[in-house]
C-alpha cells in the first residue's frame, strides 16, 4: 500500500524566553522550506524521517540550552492508536539528544539544528497525509 509522504514541522514553543530576572532575549525559530519528510517502512507500521527538519535558532542573548517535547500528531489521516510510540532526536554541532527534557548547549547568535522523528504504531498506517510536530524551547 502506498503512503503519501508528509512534511512535519518543528514548532516554536516560545519566542520570548527569560534569561534572567532583569533581561529578556529574543529567540526565534525558522524552519527551512521543504525540509523534513516522513516515509513508511515496508510493513506500514512505522513512519520515520527520510530527511531531517532544519531549524535555524537565532538567540540574541547569552549561551543557553535547547530542548524538545515529545512528538505529537498535528494533522493525521487517523489518530494514533493506543500503543503508538513517538520519538524524536535533535542534533547540533555533532551532538544529539533523543529524550524530551534533555538539553544541548547552544551559543548566542544563529545556530542550525536538525530534528528527526519516528512514529511506530501497533497497526498499519492508513493511506493519507500525516503531519507530526515537535516543540522546541530554549532555556537559560
Amino acid at each position: 500500500m502506498l503512503h503519501r509522504l508528509a512534511v512535519y514541522s518543528a514548532l516554536a514553543l516560545l519566542s520570548l524566553t527569560a534569561f534572567s530576572s532583569k533581561a529578556l532575549a529574543d529567540v526565534t525559530f525558522t524552519v527551512a522550506p521543504n525540509s523534513g519528510s516522513l516515509s513508511t517502512t515496508a510493513n506500514g507500521t512505522m513512519l520515520e524521517s527520510t530527511t531531517a527538519v532544519t531549524v535555524t535558532v537565532n538567540n540574541t542573548g547569552s549561551a543557553a540550552k535547547i530542548t524538545f517535547s515529545e512528538p505529537a500528531c498535528i494533522s493525521c489521516e487517523t489518530a494514533d492508536p493506543q500503543g503508538t510510540t513517538r520519538s524524536a532526536s535533535l542534533t547540533f554541532n555533532g551532538n544529539t539528544i533523543s529524550q524530551p527534557g534533555e538539553t544541548l548547549d547552544i551559543p548566542s547568535g544563529e545556530t542550525t539544528v536538525q530534528v528527526q522523528l519516528r512514529v511506530v504504531r501497533p497497526v498499519m498506517f492508513r493511506a493519507g497525509t500525516y503531519t507530526y510536530g515537535v516543540n522546541l524551547s530554549v532555556v537559560p
